[in-house]
């Protein structure tokens, strides 16, 4: 890979994540309010700038189990560079989202050890307004896959923290989209069991790995839209459920709705308030798709609803954020942010994965890299 692509890659996958995050913590303040009482606190317009907290903006639980996914994901690749073999990449994930659990205050019935380093940060063991099923789902403790539900869910919790996976395995969709979309929904029913939710996560996967395989390999940029589109064409010839169609038609009304002129508002008011997953992905990809070069605009229409604004709005940012760039993000959003150390060292090891194998890895990154995701 060249520099120039290299830079490329580290500054969409770095815009991804604080994207993601930016969206979260504007949305956070609002999440549980009407557009009216939004709009009746912050003016008109609605919420614009970040309400802080000691100068810091908060994130909630959506960025956090974001980055316990990418944790989980970047312990799969290590065991794989160190050892020639590892399992699928749910399988980490799994193991992650315990560790989670664990800063929530919450004990899962199956036994595990600490295996991710965002343990060890102390405001990730604050409680965000954690999603009920995702605290069910991984208190349990029982066998969970797309083939055997754990529940019925089908709310937002698992597509708002699917960006990472669509980071690292980019290359994969080109490989086998089957596998990668299969995986990308094998990750969501770790703690959500609805088809919806598999399908959203599998979609926002998808258009995320094709953004960034598109800006890593220099191509000109394709319109947000065809994006989209051709992500849903993915998903409707890989993936087997009766909530296709349906599905389906929602995504075609989103990608419609941007492309003609109409209120954001009113739009997203007719696509659903986010709660669940296929609302809040239609949402984002709204958003994203109506304001593809301006992530200001784009984030700041996904949070101004009645609806789960920090949800929709942290989706949105990894879509916007993914194909702008962190270099397109303002200061005023970037710096605040919590823990932005630890979502740039995320970022930066997402983009370079495992440097070192089992004879180097003493050497360079090596030691380092080992400390946080060698097991």
């Amino acid at each position: 890979m060249s520099k120039t692509a290299e830079a490329t890659r580290r500054d969409c996958i770095k815009g991804c994540l604080f994207g993601g995050a930016a969206g979260d913590a504007l949305g956070y303040a609002v999440e549980f309010m009407t557009y009216d009482r939004i709009r009746a606190a912050f003016g008109p317009d609605g919420i614009r700038r970040y309400e802080l907290h000691n100068g810091r903006a908060l994130i909630s639980d959506d960025t956090q189990m974001t980055l316990f996914t990418a944790n989980g994901i970047l312990i799969g690749n290590t065991r794989g560079a160190m050892r020639g073999i590892s399992g699928p990449p749910h399988g980490y994930v799994y193991r992650a989202y315990l560790d989670w659990l664990d800063t929530q205050g919450c004990v899962s019935e199956k036994e595990h050890h600490r295996i991710c380093w965002l343990t060890d940060v102390p405001e990730l063991h604050s409680r965000r307004a954690p999603g009920n099923t995702c605290l069910s789902a991984l208190t349990a403790g029982q066998d969970r896959s797309a083939a055997a539900p754990i529940n019925g869910s089908k709310g937002c919790g698992a597509v708002m923290r699917i960006a990472p996976y669509g980071l690292f395995y980019d290359r994969l969709l080109l490989q086998d989209a089957k596998l990668f979309l299969d995986e990308a929904a094998e990750i969501g029913a770790l703690t959500h069991g609805h088809p919806m939710s598999h399908l959203s996560c599998a979609l926002i996967a998808d258009i995320i790995a094709r953004i960034l395989r598109e800006k890593t390999d220099g191509k000109p940029a394709t319109p947000m839209t065809q994006t989209a589109k051709a992500a849903l064409d993915d998903v409707r010839r890989c993936m087997r459920y009766d909530d296709l169609p349906a599905f389906a038609v929602l995504i075609e009304k989103a990608i419609a709705l941007a492309e003609r002129e109409g209120d954001d508002a009113d739009c997203i008011a007719a696509l659903g308030q986010g709660w669940i997953a296929e609302e809040a992905a239609a949402v984002a990809i709204f958003c994203a798709c109506k304001y593809q070069n301006d992530p200001v605009r784009g984030i700041t229409a996904a949070v101004n609803h009645s609806g789960d604004s920090d949800s929709t709005g942290a989706i949105a940012g990894n879509l916007l954020g993914v194909q702008n760039g962190y270099a397109a993000l303002p200061r005023a959003w970037t710096e605040p942010l919590e823990i932005r150390d630890v979502i740039a060292q995320i970022s930066e090891d997402l983009t370079t994965g495992c440097p070192c194998d089992e004879y180097t890895c003493d050497r360079g990154a090596g030691p380092m890299w080992l400390k946080r995701y060698c097991i």
